[in-house]
């Protein structure tokens, strides 16, 4: 026999809602890209998965670095542009009625890897359920099931999670000694971003902001799960990654820029990192790059030759399920260096009008 209880129900607020949902683009722009700028109704997120950009406003301009994220509130004319790097950059728009957003608009926001994931979601998502409107591609099949409903769910999650780590009630359980330790690592970071051109040890770390190797060691294995040699190292190889996608030097010549003793230790250090992996380094033969070209239905080399400054076009590839965005970087393309296949996540590509449709073939 089963007694039959009486539950009390808990009705949630709706304190924050998505309303409507417009667009979700993923753009790969190149070092000198500016973007006129535009205004709209919606809010606006950008996001910086590589590189730097300086977003504006006719009343500020902020720049933009890697893992950061903007909110540009609705009709406010807003333009960007790279700052002097190559970028992948996220973006997406929605209306929301929540007035807690101002809480967080109009500053960077830091966005952690579980927050990043949501970003990546979102337009991943985006690809297939805005298709065909506001200058996102159209695709032969169908929003996936609820698809809508998802993005929706997820950009509310993601704002809530926005608004509790950085609106103005938000609560800071970090300890003195806490702040304390993040402004060491972020010294030790800028002490190793403004020595990349020359060899560190661990005492020239240590000393730089007087803390012993062991206590520096572990507070930065602590902060970031990495030792700081194999940080510097990341860090050594993501230069040489943007001094690449710029193509105004050659191998040798990052190699002794960063400086390594031999452009063949560099060639190793560069595979080990695995940071660009459609790249093949030859050590020999003047250490050139080898690069995988993929051929495209809708753009050959020619045609893309005669293409106006600037512009872009994208399309699918010979092997089914593959895009390639296709772009000029001096005397290689943007499909050389980044090619992905819908197995990939995030898998995402949209034009839009008004950025001459740029294209961001890969997150790495």
């Amino acid at each position: 026999m089963y007694n039959r209880i009486n539950l009390e129900p808990s009705i949630p607020k709706n304190e924050l809602k998505v309303d409507e949902l417009y667009s979700s683009y993923s753009y790969f722009f190149s070092p000198n890209y500016r973007f006129k700028g535009e205004i709209h109704d919606p809010w606006e997120i950008v996001y910086v998965n590589s590189g730097e950009i300086i977003v504006s406003t006719p009343e500020y301009e902020v720049p933009l670095k890697k893992g950061c994220a903007f909110l540009h509130e609705p009709n406010e004319p807003h333009k960007l542009q790279a700052n002097n790097v190559a970028s992948s950059v996220l973006v997406f728009s929605f209306k929301c009625s929540c007035d807690r957003l101002y809480e967080i608009s109009r500053r960077p926001l830091e966005i952690n890897n579980e927050l990043k994931n949501y970003l990546f979601a979102i337009v991943s998502e985006g690809l297939g359920y805005f298709a065909g409107k506001n200058a996102v591609p159209r695709r032969a099949h169908p929003p996936e099931f609820a698809s809508g409903q998802l993005i929706r769910s997820l950009i509310e999650i993601l704002l809530i999670r926005l608004i509790r780590s950085n609106g103005k009630h938000a609560i800071r359980a970090k300890t003195e000694e806490n702040f304390y330790d993040t402004a060491v690592i972020s010294a030790v970071k800028r002490f190793m971003w403004d020595n990349i051109d020359r060899k560190l040890s661990l005492a020239d770390i240590a000393a730089a902001v007087n803390y012993s190797v062991p206590r520096i060691s572990a507070l930065f294995k602590q902060s970031t799960g990495n030792s700081p040699i194999n940080y510097f190292i990341e860090l050594k190889i993501k230069k040489a990654k943007l001094l690449m996608a710029e193509n105004k030097m050659s191998i040798r010549q990052i190699s002794e820029l960063l400086d390594y003793d031999t452009p063949q230790y560099f060639a190793m250090q560069f595979k080990k990192v695995r940071a660009l992996r459609r790249h093949n380094i030859s050590t020999s033969c003047g250490y050139e790059i080898s690069v995988s070209r993929t051929r495209t239905k809708s753009n050959s080399p020619t045609d893309m030759q005669k293409s106006p400054p600037g512009e872009q076009r994208g399309g699918y590839g010979k092997t089914p399920g593959t895009f390639c965005g296709l772009g000029r970087f001096g005397n290689y393309n943007a499909a050389d260096y980044f090619s992905f296949s819908k197995s990939d996540a995030p898998c995402l590509h949209s034009g839009h009008t008004k950025s001459s449709g740029r294209f961001s073939p890969s997150y790495t």
